[in-house]
C-alpha cells in the first residue's frame, strides 16, 4: 500500500515539475507577448495599489488603537488618583 502511495506521489511531483519546468522556460525565453506583458503589469501595478491602500488602513487602525490605549490608562490612573484623594479625605 505505501509503495503504491509512493509511486503516485512521485508520479505527481514528476507531472508537477514538469509543468513548472515548461510554464518558468516560457517565461524566461520572452516569448511573452508585449500586449501580455502590458497586462500583467498593469494588473501587479492595480493589485500592489490595493495592497498599499490596505496597509495604510492597517497603519491608521493600529496608530487609533495605540491612542485608544494610551487614553485608557490615563482614564484608569486619573480615576485610581481621584478615588485615593476621596478616600484620604473622607476618612
Amino acid at each position: 500500500m505505501a509503495s503504491i502511495a509512493i509511486m503516485l506521489g512521485r508520479a505527481v511531483l514528476n507531472a508537477t515539475t514538469f509543468i513548472g519546468g515548461s510554464y518558468l522556460a516560457k517565461y524566461l525565453s520572452g516569448d511573452k507577448t508585449d500586449t501580455e506583458r502590458i497586462r500583467h503589469d498593469k494588473a501587479l501595478e492595480k493589485y500592489y495599489q490595493k495592497y498599499m491602500e490596505g496597509q495604510r488602513a492597517f497603519e491608521e487602525w493600529k496608530e487609533a488603537q495605540e491612542k485608544r490605549d494610551v487614553n485608557a490608562r490615563q482614564d484608569f490612573a486619573n480615576t485610581d488618583e481621584a478615588l485615593k484623594l476621596y478616600n484620604h479625605y473622607n476618612i
